[in-house]
């Protein structure tokens, strides 16, 4: 399809326009510096145009008339001048009613729209939407979200953020589906759809919970993914990180048989770690009464032995690289890791529990 986005460099669009190119699309950007007649230019052929482009900020009201108002009355214009009756899907706002200078131009826009469609015989849809997060956004102009994640990771204070009231959200990724949906045709009789946010939260409440959530990332935590907001909103914070924490080193507690190191943490899942196993060392020799694990070997050849605690069976079987075998652990029984190879042997572990030192259920006896 040849497609028109008017706000082609926005949060909306920059997340839309990588889905519609996936189909090989045929897309027509416009932003605003690339003048009238390149938009004249657009609408002769376009099949639909998401219409995106919208002020947000700005000092000047002049700004928002020109950018909202005057951007969209020469957008139908062109269209009627082309004799192009394709849809438009606009993103207005749900706070249409407010009397901000941003709301009155949005509101004068769906009036425009609304009547280019009864004079020009084609439908238009006017999205009227939350407040959108996700990957993206600027800081500091049109997500006050994406002002508090850019911030923390920074350690920068929380500065002209009103941290009264509770805000509607809803994650970038839902609105791009809804989007999409329009290029079927006959989505909806309804030419004003009122999206409905995913979550309504009070904006101490937001802020605690990205300040937790970036805590539990700098310790090598990861959050319940089962919670649909929480999970995106980790997805928005790391996505705000400066260059130079995409790296992070991690521990390695060392002593004679190799090393240990916890990758990652989970209150919910447990825990991942990586640890090596010397040539003709051995680790464990320990049983737990609740903990389980899971182990493979990546790299080395070893033994594993395991001995039932109560029966007294010993089992014996041999791991190699070449063959990727999980191996449990299971409660009541003892078990023991030999390095029998020449070179160390490298080992991914997950376990059901994080470690606590104070309650390890971890304990090391010889047999």
């Amino acid at each position: 399809m040849k497609i028109l986005i008017t706000g082609s460099k926005g949060f909306v669009a920059k997340n839309l326009k990588f889905h519609l190119s996936k189909n090989n699309n045929l897309l027509y950007e416009y932003s605003r510096n690339l003048g009238l007649q390149k938009l004249k230019i657009f609408t002769k052929d376009c099949e639909i145009v998401y219409h995106l482009a919208s002020k947000i900020k700005s000092n000047k009201n002049e700004e928002y008339k020109k950018n909202n108002v005057e951007l969209t009355k020469n957008l139908c214009s062109y269209l009627k001048f082309n004799k192009n009756k394709c849809p438009i899907v606009y993103s207005s706002t749900n706070k249409i009613n407010d009397a901000s200078i941003y709301a009155q131009t949005k509101k004068k826009s769906e009036e425009i729209l609304l009547n280019h469609s009864r004079i020009n015989k084609s439908k238009v849809y006017i999205l009227r939407l939350p407040n959108i997060f996700g990957k993206w956004s600027k800081p500091n102009h049109n997500s006050f979200l994406a002002t508090i994640c850019h911030n923390i990771t920074r350690n920068l204070k929380l500065k002209k953020i009103n941290k009264l009231g509770t805000v509607n959200l809803i994650y970038i990724d839902d609105i791009i589906d809804l989007l999409l949906k329009f290029l079927r045709k006959n989505i909806s009789q309804k030419k004003i759809i009122n999206v409905k946010p995913r979550i309504k939260i009070t904006i101490p409440k937001l802020i605690k919970k990205i300040q937790d959530i970036w805590i539990k990332h700098k310790n090598g935590e990861v959050i319940n993914s089962s919670d649909e907001f929480d999970k995106n909103l980790y997805s928005t914070i790391i996505s705000y990180l400066p260059k130079n924490r995409f790296f992070m080193n991690k521990e390695k507690h060392v002593d004679p048989r190799g090393y240990f190191s916890e990758l990652v943490k989970s209150n919910c899942s447990g825990q991942f770690s990586l640890f090596t196993i010397k040539a003709g060392k051995s680790r464990g020799q320990h049983y737990h009464h609740s903990k389980h694990e899971k182990f493979f070997l990546i790299s080395g050849n070893a033994i594993f032995i395991k001995k039932n605690l109560i029966s007294g069976e010993v089992i014996k079987f041999k791991l190699n690289e070449k063959k990727l075998t999980e191996v449990l652990s299971v409660p009541g029984w003892w078990h023991e890791i030999k390095n029998i190879s020449k070179k160390p042997a490298y080992f991914l572990l997950w376990s059901n529990e994080v470690f606590n030192a104070q309650k390890h259920d971890t304990y090391k006896i010889e047999l």
